[in-house]
């Protein structure tokens, strides 16, 4: 009886020679298209091991890197960094932590390059632009640095401390009302920004509002009792406003806290001279000339005393 139901093949014998070329050929070729797929997962699964490795081998040599930088050992710290960008040249963490390399080692120039190979790889990343900013003071290029800031405070318009940093590059471009507004957003969003308080009064110091000014170093002291800096700007502001015994008390609570602070003398020297305390304004022009660095400060404590002494 004839099987028509077509499952099994016919019997070698029945079969032509054109039907066999054609079974060895689709064999032949089956078997190539076996082998390409079994070549072809070996790569993925080569490739994909040589991926990991090398994933292993970054977080080894970032991680070592950044522990360098921890304790300040830089050299080291940049040698582990470069391995780990030469593994994965598009991994931002590294150029991060090697800008800071950077940044410590006072080369702002070569920071610039890494945060801008941040921004290549991750366009929207404000850290990058906040650091690259800070490069950018550091070069006094304050233009750069405010275009730069703006970027970080679009990307994370939550940040206080960008807002606090480009308050200070405004300060430094003498756009105090725009410092101030940029301070005062600051605090807006961290309410306990000591030195947002401290800055945005320099910067009302620099319009004339003493009155202001004192405001915000009172509300840094409260936040922070012995902050010295608000002291002596505080101190500052009390003696351009003509309260000369406030203004001593806060230089001397300044100099209870560093004794070697020039600038403290400087101003409690003013100070007692407008209230004919000249005795001790000549004894912290001395101290002036004693602890002082700078050439003009003690230019102007050698005249002072010169008047105090003819």
């Amino acid at each position: 009886m004839i099987d028509s139901s077509g499952a099994n093949p016919p019997p070698l014998e029945s079969r032509s020679v054109f039907q066999v070329v054609v079974m060895w050929k689709y064999r032949r070729l089956l078997a190539l298209v076996l082998c390409l797929i079994i070549a072809i997962l070996g790569t993925l699964l080569v490739k994909n091991y040589q991926d990991k490795q090398r994933v292993i081998a970054f977080n080894q040599h970032l991680d070592a890197g950044i522990a360098f930088l921890k304790k300040n050992q830089l050299d080291q710290a940049l040698i582990e960094l470069n391995t780990a960008i030469d593994i994965l040249p598009q991994e931002a963490k590294a150029y991060q932590q090697r800008a800071a390399v950077y940044t410590a080692q006072k080369k702002p120039e070569l920071a610039i390059a890494d945060y801008s190979k941040i921004i290549q790889i991750k366009p929207v990343e404000p850290d990058a632009y906040a650091g690259r900013a800070g490069a950018y003071f550091d070069l006094m290029k304050y233009s750069e640095a405010l275009v730069d800031y703006s970027l970080a405070i679009q990307y994370d318009p939550a940040n206080a401390v960008f807002y606090f940093n480009r308050g200070l590059v405004y300060a430094h471009l003498q756009d105090f009302s725009k410092s101030i507004a940029d301070y005062s957003k600051a605090v807006d969003l961290k309410p306990d920004f000591t030195n947002a308080y401290v800055n945005r009064g320099l910067a009302y110091a620099n319009i004339g509002d003493f009155n202001q000014a004192i405001t915000d170093y009172n509300k840094a002291i409260k936040l922070k009792p012995g902050f010295d800096a608000a002291y002596l700007d505080r101190g500052v502001a009390y003696l351009n406003t003509n309260e000369y015994s406030l203004a001593i008390l806060d230089f001397n609570l300044v100099i209870d806290l560093r004794p070697d602070l020039a600038a403290a003398y400087y101003f409690r020297a003013l100070a007692f001279e407008a209230k004919s305390q000249l005795d001790k304004a000549g004894s912290d022009w001395q101290k002036v000339l004693e602890f002082s660095e700078d050439a003009g400060m003690k230019s102007e404590a050698k005249n002072h005393l010169a008047k105090l002494n003819p």
